[in-house]
């Protein structure tokens, strides 16, 4: 379930921009001004007619937290845990995401992708997305944990837009109370708004120093997966979620629980989040 640092979300839904002339108080430049803004007006047009929407998704344990040298990117943080796939990356080279795609299987370590966007404001946020403060020492603490998290830096988006969400319960004590009940975002899209898909690419540094050679990534839709191993999906009490929520809280140094309503109240007894987890 992914969850952001005072989360950030608006603009475009994709990236993100603007501004204008102060008028000078002469009446000769009157016309000046006028022919300024139409010249300017139609630039702008010119560049939205342009403009294309890439949603990054996220699927899989996530959290997003501001870069705190930079506030204009942000971090994407997953733990690579036992439970689950190693994390891969897809790109489509349609809008139709059920069409075929290429991927590629990526090792724990720190990545950065690179979007030609279109400069905005504070991104939209859905109001589902669970939202938590992940501070600068949070931060460290993720890119510190060589061989135990993946980290993938990107430019601020403009949107963050549910893709999934499920009804289930979450907060700072376990276990989370009913109050907490809400149908939180499970998969997220990052939106994002470019005038053009050259240029857009992966590049990174594994862990283990192996050698990786930077992707190109011009497609419109961009995901980064994190899957369940075969048969997680079967348990009725969801271990794997519980197991990888409790990995990624303590990735990001963020005392935070998960709970299903609709499981079992005895799922409780063995839920690897349980204090002293």
């Amino acid at each position: 379930m992914p969850f952001f640092e005072s989360k950030m979300r608006n603009l475009l839904r994709s990236p993100l921009r603007t501004r204008s002339l102060a008028l000078l108080a002469v009446a000769g430049i009157f016309l000046i001004v006028l022919i300024t803004a139409y010249r300017d007006g139609a630039r702008r047009a010119a560049q939205a007619r342009k403009t294309q929407k890439v949603l990054v998704t996220f699927e899989g344990p996530w959290a997003f937290a501001r870069d705190p040298n930079d506030a204009n990117g942000i971090f994407a943080f997953a733990p690579k845990t036992m439970s689950h796939r190693d994390l891969v990356v897809q790109v489509s080279r349609e809008q139709d995401e059920s069409k075929a795609r290429e991927g590629k299987t990526l090792a724990a370590g720190i990545y950065e992708l690179t979007l030609p966007t279109i400069p905005s404001s504070a991104p939209n946020i859905d109001p589902n997305v669970l939202q938590a403060k992940i501070d600068a020492q949070g931060v460290q603490h993720a890119l510190n944990a060589k061989a135990e998290r993946y980290a993938i830096r990107l430019p601020r988006p403009e949107a963050y837009v549910a893709t999934s969400n499920e009804w289930s319960r979450a907060g700072s004590a376990y276990p989370p109370a009913a109050s907490t009940e809400k149908d939180y975002v499970t998969i997220v899209s990052l939106r994002y708004s470019v005038d053009k898909l050259s240029g857009v690419s992966l590049a990174g540094k594994p862990d283990d120093d192996s050698p990786f050679n930077r992707l190109r990534m011009e497609s419109p839709v961009i995901s980064f997966v994190i899957q369940p191993l075969p048969g997680q999906m079967m348990d009725e009490c969801s271990m794997h979620v519980r197991e990888a929520f409790r990995d990624l809280a303590k990735l990001v140094s963020l005392k935070m629980f998960v709970d299903f309503p609709n499981d079992p109240s005895a799922c409780r007894e063995h839920d690897p989040q349980k204090p002293p987890a």
